[in-house]
């Protein structure tokens, strides 16, 4: 039987920086509010600096401090899943499982659930509104899976580092 893959996280890349670059958006606007409210309430006769001295600030150094902390933890955090699934599928440290795909259940379009399934009695489960380094391209969404597809997964702790589909006819 021929297989075709269709992820492989080695070949993916790090893919975590949007979701990672939130909190610099944040950063971003706070920065902006914090320069241009008071000009804005000058022009429309609003002393916010006389009436409030310090709001304009408390408001920049908060979004600031959370635009710090979430852009750090989200991106180690989506860092470190992604160098963990390719060292494993590099070094030999996924788990294979081959099989049917049975028991599908596809995400909608609008997203809500994970779309899940097993193959080989191993479970999988997964959304495309989720940040992911692993396989998450869900059947609504153009994904590859359904039911009764012959599959080989590879995966460290449910998320699938590589993905191949059998190519013989189906």
């Amino acid at each position: 039987m021929q297989y075709e893959v269709v992820f492989d996280v080695t070949q993916s890349g790090y893919r975590g920086w949007l979701f990672s670059s939130f909190g610099l958006v944040v950063i971003l606007l706070g920065a902006v509010f914090r320069h241009f409210y008071p000009i804005i309430c000058s022009k429309i006769g609003y002393s916010p600096e006389i009436r409030y001295p310090r709001a304009t600030a408390i408001f920049f150094y908060l979004s600031y401090c959370f635009g710090v902390l979430w852009t750090i933890t989200a991106f180690f955090s989506t860092y470190s899943e992604y160098i963990n699934l390719r060292d494993g599928l590099q070094n030999g440290g996924a788990d294979l499982v081959e099989g049917q795909v049975t028991h599908f259940f596809s995400m909608p379009y609008e997203g809500h659930i994970h779309e899940t399934f097993v193959v080989g009695g191993k479970r999988f489960s997964y959304s495309d509104y989720e940040p992911s380094s692993g396989f998450n391209n869900t059947r609504s969404h153009g994904g590859p899976i359904r039911e009764g597809l012959q599959v080989r997964i590879w995966h460290i702790d449910g998320r699938i580092a590589r993905l191949e589909i059998a190519r013989d006819g189906q």
